[in-house]
């Protein structure tokens, strides 16, 4: 599988998620852990279309992918750096720090749209 089909398979899955959470008996729309699966997803998503279009970093066992990628964001396309940061900082959150509330707003549907936006694009300039 590649880094884009994986990339997109974590976006569908948040996408039914979020259309069959009403079908979950032991979780809705307002627990924590829905949201913290669907920033994981995303975030994964967005990761690993970075990785699609920076194959020296795919192929590496490099450590610090993720600060990696950050920082040759921030060089060639620092709108889009600043989204990845963000979904990294929500992963974090959503992964290890359980007993805080995320520092911004959590606008799902807006954050979903804007992984979406990405995953869209032909280019990324990393």
């Amino acid at each position: 599988m590649s880094h884009e089909d994986l990339a997109f398979k974590f976006c569908g899955f948040v996408d039914n998620f979020i259309k069959e959470i009403d079908h979950i008996s032991f979780i809705d729309k307002n627990d924590e852990i829905f949201y913290r699966v669907c920033l994981q997803k995303l975030y994964y998503a967005l990761y690993h279309k970075m990785l699609q279009h920076d194959v020296a970093l795919s192929e590496s066992n490099a450590p610090n992918q993720h600060e990696t990628i950050y920082k040759k964001l921030l060089k060639n396309d620092p709108k889009l750096a600043q989204l990845y940061e963000k979904m990294k900082s929500l992963r974090v959150w959503a992964d290890y720090k359980l007993d805080e509330i995320p520092k911004s707003a959590l606008d799902l549907n807006y954050l979903q749209y804007q992984v979406y936006k990405v995953l869209r694009r032909k280019t990324i300039n990393i």
